[in-house]
């Protein structure tokens, strides 16, 4: 691709080839970062997903695809990071070799270097917006349903030993070790604790035990050898039981049964969050008017102190609670599926004057200088999600502030070296 820009370039005017050229300088610089970040980023999942082969016997070509599935999210993060990275190697390297002097001495309007910069920030926010809203809700949705046959496949996957696993209804589980690598999964020196409501917990030991599970997902079979269970009567009768074999079976509820088909917040595009967000709108919207009705009411029929009163009001404030959570998380999830591809542009104002002025055409310089501004820039991001999860300020201003303040900052640092009235800059 380089070879065919260079062969362009001769046969452009001037200003078209300097495009050209400031565009050819940023491939390079942007695949090399994004390569870093990613594998950086990956790593920890990579162990992860190590494990999974070696420490929990699960087949390569599933925990390949896991892997695969998981990049698109890691993408979506690392990619502003390389473009940030990528203009500051840029334009590092042509002040430290005296190329924006040159380009100044000739004339050349400084306005006239954000033509090639904007031209890329919108290619990459377009295909970054697309990206966002196609391939990283498929691949996450992929991600959660393999990691849920997994689940019905290998069910002693997510299984700790020497911890208390309550993630079987009814019962607690506890053992000493677990042979993962095993099919179905051994456990060793195991306490199964049987609760109920409406009578003593039994107590089932045995020194060694296995977990299956049926196709449907729908039952659970520990098979319990060499143990013995202790019995609480509802008369209060203690009696211990010695077997060689026992077979206790947990019904999954409907309800505890894994929906591959259902997706979450982060599985699901813009335009599809925005329709459900509508219809939660409306429904919250009805519930206010029954909400001003019922209060009304209360004023001429109903005394204030009446507990069928107090009941429906609480309940509408909860439905009304939950409903305004919903929509705000849902709405976090659309901002920033458009405000982190809008970085790149912040990033153009941004990165521009830092990389003429640090004068370091390495990589190395480039690199710390968008991590700083790229983890400031997180920060406000999660801190945002956060705040206005909990209801303290609205969705568009915790993903879109961070934006805001980069491109204040950004336009000033722009007009403070190019201007050549703001002498503050100039050394």
């Amino acid at each position: 691709m380089t070879k065919l820009l260079n062969r362009t370039i001769t046969f452009l005017t001037p200003r078209m080839a300097f495009d050209l050229y400031i565009i050819k300088q940023m491939i390079m610089p942007f695949s090399l970062s994004l390569f870093v970040y990613t594998f950086v980023l990956i790593m920890n999942r990579l162990f992860e997903l190590v494990d999974l082969i070696f420490g929990k016997g699960l087949d390569p070509i599933t925990v390949g695809k896991i892997f695969l599935y998981s990049l698109p999210f890691i993408i979506a993060i690392t990619a502003p990071m390389a473009f940030l990275t990528a203009i500051l190697a840029v334009f590092g390297r042509m002040s430290e070799d005296f190329e924006i002097i040159a380009y100044k001495a000739l004339g050349i309007n400084p306005f006239r270097i954000l033509v090639p910069l904007g031209f890329t920030a919108f290619l990459f926010v377009f295909f970054m917006i697309y990206f966002n809203n196609h391939i990283l809700p498929d691949s996450n949705h992929k991600v959660k349903v393999l990691l849920m046959r997994v689940s019905e496949i290998r069910p002693a996957a997510e299984l700790a030993p020497r911890s208390f696993i309550t993630s079987f209804p009814g019962y607690i589980l506890y053992a000493r070790a677990i042979d993962k690598t095993s099919h179905p999964a051994t456990l060793e020196d195991v306490l199964l604790i049987e609760k109920s409501e409406y009578a003593p917990a039994n107590f089932v030991t045995a020194q060694q035990a296995s977990i299956t599970i049926d196709n449907q997902w729908n039952l659970i079979t520990f098979e319990m050898n060499r143990g013995q269970k202790q019995v609480i009567g509802e008369d209060g009768i203690y009696w211990e039981v010695d077997f060689d074999q026992q077979l206790t079976n947990v019904f999954l509820p409907p309800e505890a049964r894994p929906d591959t088909s259902h997706r979450g917040d982060r599985e699901l595009s813009a335009g599809q969050m925005m329709n459900m967000v509508s219809r939660w709108q409306h429904q919250y919207d009805s519930l206010k008017r029954e909400l001003a009705e019922l209060q009304s009411q209360s004023h001429n029929q109903i005394p204030q102190d009446n507990q069928l009163y107090s009941r429906q009001l609480e309940t509408i404030n909860n439905q009304l609670k939950a409903l305004n959570d919903q929509i705000n998380k849902y709405l976090v999830e659309i901002h920033k599926k458009y405000s982190l591809p809008f970085a790149a542009i912040t990033f153009i104002f941004l990165g521009a004057p830092l990389g003429i002025k640090t004068r370091k055409g390495g990589m190395g310089a480039a690199f710390g200088i968008a991590i700083l501004i790229t983890t400031i820039f997180y920060i406000f991001i999660v801190g945002g999600e956060t705040l206005s999860d909990r209801g303290l300020i609205p969705p568009f201003w915790a993903m879109w502030s961070a934006n805001i303040i980069f491109l204040f900052i950004g336009f000033w640092l722009y007009l403070g070296f190019f201007m050549d009235n703001l002498i503050w800059w100039r050394k």
